[in-house]
């Protein structure tokens, strides 16, 4: 039995991110690649995992009339353990851009953040660049 090379490429290249992903496989995804800071992710797995991010942050607002109780502890825990994925994910869709991934730490300068908000809704890249191969 002989592969082409048609064939080996699909392989090699499975693991990529697609051009457009849901809500759930973006969760899933990121959560898949936990600490994976290489590679690229499509606009749409990052600002799904950016949702899923920041809608975590309604647990503990929504358990703060129960003074921190379980809730309050449940939704501190998802954010802690979603931060990573989180930055990971971002890193991946700069690459995307063509940027760096270091470029998120301007975001910790005044007004740094809003450059970084622009590169993160750009559109990536079509063409291989050196963060991976076009998607």
């Amino acid at each position: 039995m002989t592969i082409s090379n048609e064939e080996s490429l699909s392989f090699v290249h499975s693991n990529l991110a697609p051009k457009s992903v849901n809500f759930v496989d973006a969760v899933k995804r990121a959560f898949s690649k936990y600490a994976t800071f290489k590679g690229r992710a499509s606009r749409s797995e990052y600002w799904y995992y950016t949702l899923y991010y920041f809608a975590l942050f309604l647990i503990p607002i929504l358990g703060a009339s129960d003074a921190m109780g379980t809730f309050g502890i449940i939704g501190i825990l998802a954010i802690l353990a979603s931060i990573i994925p989180f930055y990971s994910v971002m890193v991946r869709r700069l690459h995307d851009t063509g940027k760096s991934g270091w470029w998120w730490w301007i975001s910790l300068i005044p007004f740094g953040g809003i450059a970084v908000l622009v590169f993160l809704c750009q559109e990536g890249e079509s063409k291989d660049n050196v963060y991976g191969p076009a998607q």
